[in-house]
């Protein structure tokens, strides 16, 4: 089995990823590539696909559809909200499965903002 997983961080990535990775990998016999926003700059050998910006941009839509062709995933995970709006734009097979993991919700509900009330009443209606 195939996994990506795109991450909306760095930290996130590194810290929390990489390390489900190897256990996934060794557990399960699967691969996992991990995609997150890197400065191009570093090197991260652990990243599969390097993303130039957080979230929802034209070139993120461009680099993870070019991915998702050049391999046949079985499961994409998104995390975060910004992710879950990008996989709007990317094409995959009717047998991928798609994962939108949500984290860190309790934000949603600690301040007054436009977007976010408007988020509150999505998931809570």
């Amino acid at each position: 089995m195939r996994v990506l997983f795109i991450t909306n961080d760095l930290h996130d990535a590194l810290n929390s990823r990489v390390k489900f990775k190897k256990w996934f990998e060794k557990v399960d016999n699967s691969y996992l590539s991990i995609a997150a926003p890197v400065n191009l700059n570093n090197d991260f050998p652990e990243i599969c696909l390097k993303l130039k910006n957080r979230g929802f941009t034209i070139s993120n839509i461009y680099s993870v559809n070019n991915y998702i062709n050049s391999y046949s995933f079985n499961t994409i995970v998104y995390r975060g909200i910004e992710n879950i709006i990008l996989s709007l734009f990317i094409k995959n097979s009717k047998n991928t499965k798609v994962i939108f993991l949500l984290t860190g919700l309790g934000r949603l509900f600690s301040d007054n903002l436009v977007l976010k009330k408007i988020i509150r009443k999505l998931l809570v209606n």
